[in-house]
């Protein structure tokens, strides 16, 4: 196998990062040896007889150390495995020539090793008991010490090569190789410690691939994989891994030795047996990590966490792990920025007693309390020592778990997920992929590969190949420990999920918070510089908040007064940037994306009651708008320049306007509806004169008029669908419906709700009795969704158009919800209001 074209591209990574490439390895070493793997032995036919001999010549100071066992296999899987189909791309301007240019390696076995040269450069040297190509001998080459030095000049940098006792090194680095001859010339070859001959002996010589690393040496290279939230602490020395193919499953068996005298922190949990974890119950689905460490044996943690204190001249005023002597599971979760503590105990009070010991003034959401709390110091210390610093300020109890938060935000996320169900033990494909793991652990990291792509992808300084990875395909990556004596058993698994169900239901993703209550419910509005779309929200206060789709505050606004009814979008300037059109009962506005009245549009208007909405009219889709105030008995035009449309005629109603007036296209005739009091309906044209007489009186029920079967409908007192047809004639339908029912349609759809009864175009759903929210129809990704909340339960019901609930609802919620697409998945979200101050953002799937 030829390995000029590996050393080359990955020396000139190795070379631009390496003072980066220190810092992450011990935390992610499974990734670097597939990355290295990937991008160093594609297509490889590889041979080694004696091991021994081989690893005589690797470099001092190497930190990698990559043995190929079988060389068949090897070649097979890199082309054919599932996994390493997609992890193939995560470079591919390296993977893509490597077949051609690799092919003039003989069929010996090898190692490869990532070595240290200086402070700010590293190299890449492949070592086989084989003779040279005939084409690379006769090429240039130097004299070093009476051996011959091969030259290959390439494009991308210069290979260095020599056949010494019957065995070929070639490297980027000419040091290197000049070192191994003086080396070998002085009798002085081996650079293996003690340790690494340990673990060096327990690999499993029938992988096709074994991997060494040295953590304390090396770090991950940034461009080529990026942050692993709450990737264990896992060794200081020599790591061993066994690699072994299945059809669609990565993965690496791996065993490292504990460390006592050298402050390793699997020290401090080494004697604490492996066991099945359950703190997974608690993690939400929208996390994008979870580490679980178990513990049992508290006399001997405690002992072991002491002697760690001295190891790393820590002070403490006092070392006690009595918190926690009740505790068998530690957890971590990231929740978007934030990391979470959690605990799991068999003695509930017991642990409450010593973690939560003073309980006053509690807050309460969803029924659960929640306290201000400080953790002692040394639970802080022994967090970080074996898992991830943590920063505690509110605390809370459910069921035999006690979790600890930096805000509240975070804390009442927990409680939202749990109580909803959308928690990782209640998700089909992770408990799927979770029954191929190994059941007992001492450690247990698993990450979900989507939010990690989408945690990297917010990093725009950087790089990010691992975003082609299919996430739906590959949804989740694991990494397991088990202690056993003093060594740790370690698996990385990555597979193909198989289930044909999608990761279905609807999951709680974001809590989103204002200063003070919210007067109406949130409302979805298109970003028109990201395409998605944000959150946007008034509280009681008259300020007026947006939000992005993942929860972030773009600002906030203090407006003159409460917004009428909803928020309507208009492309003024006709640029595609959307501006917010709205009236409060005293000013019409119109803001601008970044919250900024568009002049001239903070118009006063009188607040004459009944206050209604603003309506928007765009007949011809041309982005000249024509917005309409509604004032008593008569209407205000105004155009898109803020001026009076003197040319709409209409004229003062008899008695009060009923609903802001809607406009209706049917046929390409456009119609303004105006509803009175009086039971009258106008159908005028653009210019405000009667367009249709409709012939009879209607006792409206106060629901707005809209389209439906090229007619015009709403309801009477009375419980009829009333439709108006274009010549004005009245078709009354008896629907029996109660007082104060609500009914939405679209040109084609009709959903009516009256008291417990919801009926979706014909279906009759039978609700549990209770306040419900008007019903609301929407069409997203060719789907027809319908949506009611009812306020006394404070749930949120989701239907399909053929009267099916949508998996997962009803959900938590305590007004009316907004539903949409608001980013590229093909997922859904929903926003509704929470508690009194807070919003959530569900993503249905």
């Amino acid at each position: 196998m030829n390995f000029e074209f590996l050393i080359f591209e990955l020396y000139k990574e190795l070379s631009m990062n390496y003072p980066k490439f220190i810092r992450y390895t011990k935390k992610h070493i499974p990734f670097v040896s597939l990355l290295i793997l990937i991008l160093g032995i594609w297509s490889c036919k590889t041979s080694l007889s004696k091991p021994s001999e081989l690893t005589d010549w690797i470099p001092q100071n190497s930190s990698w150390v990559i043995q190929i066992n079988d060389v068949n296999s090897v070649a097979n899987e890199l082309t054919n495995n599932e996994v390493f189909k997609e992890l193939k791309n995560l470079n591919p301007e390296v993977t893509s020539n490597l077949a051609e240019l690799l092919s003039k390696t003989p069929d010996t076995k090898s190692l490869l090793c990532v070595t240290k040269i200086g402070k700010n450069s590293g190299a890449l040297t492949h070592i086989y008991n084989s003779q040279l190509d005939s084409t690379l001998i006769n090429g240039p080459s130097i004299d070093y010490s009476k051996v011959k030095i091969n030259i290959e000049k390439r494009v991308s940098g210069t290979l260095y090569s020599a056949y010494i006792s019957g065995f070929t090194l070639r490297s980027t680095s000419q040091l290197l190789i000049e070192n191994c001859i003086r080396k070998s010339q002085q009798n002085n070859i081996s650079n293996a410690n003690s340790l690494f001959n340990t673990v060096y002996a327990t690999l499993d010589l029938n992988a096709p691939i074994n991997i060494l690393v040295q953590p304390q040496a090396e770090e991950l290279m940034e461009t080529m994989l990026e942050e692993l939230p709450l990737m264990p602490k896992i060794s200081q020395d020599w790591n061993a891994y066994d690699l072994n193919f299945e059809s669609n499953v990565f993965s690496l068996d791996g065993l490292i030795a504990i460390q006592d005298s050298l402050g390793d922190p699997l020290a401090i949990i080494k004697e604490n047996q492996a066991k099945k974890i359950i703190l997974d119950q608690l993690v939400p689905e929208s996390s994008s990590a979870f580490l679980s460490i178990t513990l049992n044996n508290a006399i001997e943690t405690e002992d072991a966490f002491k002697q760690w204190i001295l190891q790393k001249n820590i002070a403490l005023n006092q070392i006690s792990l009595k918190a926690i002597s009740t505790v068998d599971e530690i957890g971590w979760i990231k929740l978007g920025s934030e990391t979470i503590l959690l605990f799991h105990s068999q003695n509930e009070t017991q642990a409450q007693e010593q973690l939560l010991p003073n309980l006053d003034d509690p807050k309460e959401y969803r029924e659960v309390p929640y306290y201000a709390i400080k953790l002692p110091e040394d639970i802080l210390v022994f967090a970080e020592a074996i898992g991830e610093k943590v920063t505690p300020n509110w605390g809370t109890i459910i069921d035999n778990f006690i979790v600890f938060a930096p805000s509240e935000e975070s804390i009442k996320t927990i409680i939202s997920s749990y109580k909803d169900g959308s928690t990782l033990g209640k998700n089909l494909i992770y408990n799927t992929f979770k029954e191929d793991l190994v059941s007992s652990n001492s450690i247990y990291w698993i990450a979900q590969t989507k939010k990690l792509i989408d945690l990297w992808k917010n990093k725009e300084e950087k790089r990010n190949p691992w975003s082609k990875l299919d996430s739906e395909k590959y949804p989740f990556i694991a990494f397991q420990g088990a202690v056993e004596n003093n060594f740790m058993h370690l698996h990385f698994r990555i597979h193909e999920n198989e289930l044909e169900v999608k990761r279905n239901d609807v999951s709680n993703q974001y809590l989103l918070q204002l200063d003070a209550a919210l007067s109406g419910p949130p409302q979805w509005l298109k970003n028109h510089r990201t395409k998605g779309m944000d959150v946007l929200a008034q509280d009681i206060n008259n300020t007026l908040y947006l939000f992005s789709d993942k929860g972030n505050l773009y600002w906030k606004k203090k407006l003159s007064g409460q917004i009428q009814g909803a928020v309507q979008q208009v492309d003024l300037y006709k640029n595609k940037r959307l501006q917010m059109a709205f009236r409060t009962e005293n000013i019409f506005y119109v803001l601008d994306r970044n919250g900024k009245v568009v002049k001239p549009f903070s118009i006063k208007v009188p607040a004459t009651e009944p206050i209604h909405p603003l309506s928007v009219f765009d007949y011809d889709q041309r982005r000249d708008y024509r917005f309409v105030v509604t004032q008593g008995k008569s209407l205000i035009m105004y155009n898109s320049k803020g001026k009076r449309v003197n040319g709409f005629n209409f004229k003062k109603t008899k008695t009060t306007i009923l609903n802001s007036p809607v406009h209706i296209r049917i046929d390409k005739k456009d119609y303004i509806a105006v509803q009175e009091e009086s039971g009258k309906l106008n159908l005028l044209n653009r210019v405000g004169k009667t367009r249709v007489k409709v012939k009879e009186q209607i006792s409206f029920s106060g629901t707005q008029v809209s389209s439906y079967l090229k007619t015009f409908i709403t309801s009477d007192k009375s419980g009829n669908l009333v439709q108006v047809d274009t010549k004005g004639n009245v078709i009354r339908t008896n629907l029996e419906l109660a007082n104060g029912h609500k009914i939405a349609s679209t040109t084609k759809s009709l959903v009516s709700l009256s008291e417990n009864n919801l009926n979706i175009k014909g279906i009759p759903i039978t609700l549990p009795f209770g306040s419900y929210t008007p019903p609301k129809i929407y069409y997203i990704n060719n789907i027809i969704y319908v949506t009611t909340t009812d306020l006394d339960a404070q749930k949120v019901y989701l239907f399909f158009s053929n009267g099916t609930p949508v998996s997962g609802f009803p959900v938590y919620g305590t007004s009316a919800a907004d539903l949409t697409n608001s980013d590229a998945d093909k997922a859904v979200e929903l926003a509704v209001q929470s508690e009194s101050n807070g919003m959530l953002i569900y993503e249905i799937n």
